[in-house]
């Protein structure tokens, strides 16, 4: 029993990190749309439980109107489009959310998964895309939250959307990573990105000087939604060095935003580290478990959020809130049965950081 738990911990160990894929399909009704993803690796259980997702559409304005929405994997809403938006009057957004977790969609590497459909009861306008990230660059607001995440329990802790299969694609690579900027054509500039004791430091060259504005410092948590946190107007130097003082814990991202003197603007390369999350600070002991274990929480005593443990079918089996302060907790398994079993440290409602570890009653 116990070397097959230390197997499997170890299988699982290398298994858990993979990427997901989303695509769309239109029925021979020609109104009706299935929506499916495909994970790039396996998610055993219970790493295949679903915590977030969100899917984002466009479709040219004019009267496209989502209804019937029909599941298959999940509870999955339709209630927040936005349509002809000023920054894109040219186009829908279609946002379809999950409501609640999915536990039960089981995540092989290359298969086919239809998680829900829906019908267009308006006008036929064009086939539906995925957004990319030149449309989620028109949207600065978080009231206007356009993009595609999903988060599986196996995939870590960052958005696990890695792109579209099959025949519908972002978008044009031209409107991904270029801007405008009279007659000439800027592609990204890099941004390096390191974690220092003050916090985290971006830096970033000065290109284009005598026609820059300002620079704006862009975080988001998910790699999709960012908000401005810095604007810098002192571009004299070459080489630019900003420090936000007050990363979030998790897997903070970031990108530079150059806005030009004459209107027009264009975005450094997305990077993200993550901050104090010191994985290796996070013990469980004694593992294997008898009656009682100890979670030592190193870095994370200064973080609010919650402990959930699962069993291998998913199920949740408790819940203990993790407070400022904590750096060893006590959690009680008496009544678990031999097994092996998955801690989850979430901070802040973001999932932080995973543990396994196996019980071993005397029954």
């Amino acid at each position: 029993m116990r070397t097959l738990a230390v197997l499997l911990l170890l299988f699982l160990n290398t298994s858990i990190y993979a990427q997901i894929n989303f695509a769309i399909e239109q029925q021979e009704d020609g109104t009706t749309y299935v929506v499916k993803l495909k994970p790039e690796k396996s998610f055993p259980a219970p790493m295949n439980i679903t915590n977030t997702a969100q899917i984002s559409l466009v479709v040219p304005t004019g009267g496209f109107q989502p209804s019937n929405i029909q599941s298959f994997k999940g509870n999955w809403q339709n209630n927040n489009n936005i349509i002809s938006p000023e920054s894109n009057p040219e186009k829908d957004y279609l946002i379809f959310n999950l409501v609640g977790h999915i536990k039960d969609l089981d995540y092989v590497e290359g298969e086919e998964v239809v998680i829900f459909s829906f019908q267009n009861t308006g006008k036929d306008t064009g086939m539906p895309r995925f957004v990319g990230k030149s449309d989620t660059r028109l949207f600065k607001s978080k009231k206007l939250n356009i993009g595609n995440q999903i988060s599986v329990l196996g995939a870590g802790f960052v958005n696990a959307y890695s792109g579209t299969y099959d025949e519908v694609e972002e978008g044009p690579e031209e409107e991904d990573t270029h801007i405008l900027y009279g007659n000439e054509i800027f592609g990204t500039f890099n941004l390096d990105l390191n974690v220092k004791k003050e916090g985290m430091m971006l830096e970033w060259l000065a290109e284009n000087k005598g026609n820059t504005k300002q620079y704006v410092i862009e975080k988001s948590m998910d790699g999709v939604n960012f908000e401005a946190i810095q604007v810098i107007t002192d571009n004299v130097e070459d080489e630019l060095k900003k420090i936000d003082e007050a990363p979030d814990y998790g897997t903070n991202f970031y990108r530079v935003k150059q806005q030009y003197k004459n209107g027009d603007y264009r975005y450094s390369s997305i990077q993200s580290e993550p901050f104090l999350v010191d994985e290796a600070a996070i013990t469980i002991y004694p593992n294997p478990v008898k009656n009682v274990f100890n979670l030592k929480v190193g870095h994370f005593s200064n973080l609010e959020g919650q402990i959930r443990i699962f069993n291998l079918s998913g199920h949740e089996m408790a819940s203990a809130p993790l407070n400022k302060g904590d750096k060893k907790i006590t959690v009680n398994t008496s009544d678990y049965q031999s097994g092996m079993y998955f801690l989850v440290i979430e901070g802040n409602g973001k999932k932080a950081v995973e543990r396994q570890f196996v019980v071993e009653t005397n029954n």
